[in-house]
């Protein structure tokens, strides 16, 4: 008999042994090709609100945490660059058979030159799940302490998954899990505009937003926190040109970018006006957001929502004493919410 088809009769053999209990990668023959397993651990984020993978759009950086049935740190890998944002990637795991629970944090760059980031667990060597919260980078006072934010935050990202198995084979390539992201970071934007059209100094008017939610868990919870205020890391003019010629400023739009909301907190969103020393409006935010969730999306929780859409919107009308015409509501991504007494308060 041809040695050549021996040996691949006694490897087809043993590899058939393996699936059926036998997990020894001992060779029996010296001429035997090398037993070799491989596990891979494949990413994706579709949760948007468009319920489409954008992990190659979204993602460039990925940090993967794997732990032991005793909640030990046994491997960690980060990957980054153009391999992140090939179709077909998925990270390579170097472990035995086993069981593990598994934790990401993936990043992705804004393109904002001083954008901040968080800060993953432990410095580089978390050694238990616990280890492995994430805290939003923030400007500390050093006269009274509070926190605050005036910066756009590159995107950041959380996936978790517990009791992946990963099997007992003798030799061939297994992807043991997908990692579904859900995204941490947003943007607000507020368009403030002037019912007779009068010009809006951007110098005259700010927008926060405070919330004591740049403390993320391991597992993506809230933890406690410092308030954090919110502030505007653009601010510009919207113009018009009604004679084709002069250009008008007549609206004021800002953006703010803020941690992760949860639902059943109340951050507040306040608009301030800086010529006058007074509040224009201060409202909880999110029970606004979620005023425009709209029938479509009636089957995901307000939790589900909140994560899926990751920019809003927001645009009031001023009168002529810069007071918010409530009459005129709020537009919320594209969304009119007409504005009653009871809900001012």
């Amino acid at each position: 008999m041809n040695g050549k088809f021996l040996t691949k009769i006694i490897y087809s053999c043993l590899a058939f042994i393996g699936a059926v209990g036998v997990s020894s990668c001992d060779a029996l023959y010296e001429d035997l090709p090398e037993c070799v397993v491989t596990y891979k651990v494949r990413f994706t984020y579709d949760m948007n609100i468009k319920f489409a993978d954008a992990f190659s759009h979204e993602v460039d950086k990925v940090t993967l945490y794997v732990f032991d049935s005793d909640d030990r740190l046994v491997w960690q890998r980060t990957e980054s660059g153009e391999s992140v944002k090939a179709r077909d990637y998925a990270m390579t795991v170097d472990l035995p058979a086993g069981t593990y629970d598994m934790i990401a944090w993936c990043g992705g760059t804004s393109p904002i030159d001083d954008a901040r980031g968080f800060s993953v667990g432990n410095g580089s060597e978390p050694v238990t799940k616990a280890d492995l919260c994430s805290r939003m980078e923030r400007t500390v006072s050093a006269g009274d302490g509070t926190h605050s934010s005036d910066r756009d935050l590159h995107r950041h990202f959380h996936a978790m998954a517990d009791n992946v198995v990963f099997p007992d084979i003798i030799d061939g390539e297994c992807e043991v899990a997908v990692m579904n992201l859900t995204k941490d970071t947003n943007v607000i934007r507020v368009v403030l505009v002037h019912l007779n059209g009068e010009p809006i100094n951007p110098d005259h008017f700010t927008v926060t937003v405070t919330d004591a939610n740049g403390w993320l868990g391991y597992d993506n919870s809230r933890l406690a926190d410092s308030e954090i205020t919110y502030s505007p890391w653009s601010k510009r003019s919207g113009t018009t040109s009604p004679d084709g010629v002069t250009v008008v400023p007549t609206a004021l739009i800002t953006e703010l970018s803020v941690s992760r909301l949860f639902h059943g907190t109340r951050p507040m969103l306040t608009i301030y006006n800086l010529r006058d020393d007074k509040v224009v409006l201060s409202q909880p935010l999110i029970d606004y957001l979620l005023m425009v969730k709209g029938e479509y999306n009636r089957h995901m929780s307000d939790q589900e929502y909140l994560d899926r859409v990751d920019e809003y919107n927001m645009t009031f009308f001023l009168d002529s004493d810069d007071s918010w015409y409530t009459r005129y509501g709020i537009y919320i991504n594209s969304w009119k919410v007409v504005i009653s007494d009871t809900d001012l308060n």
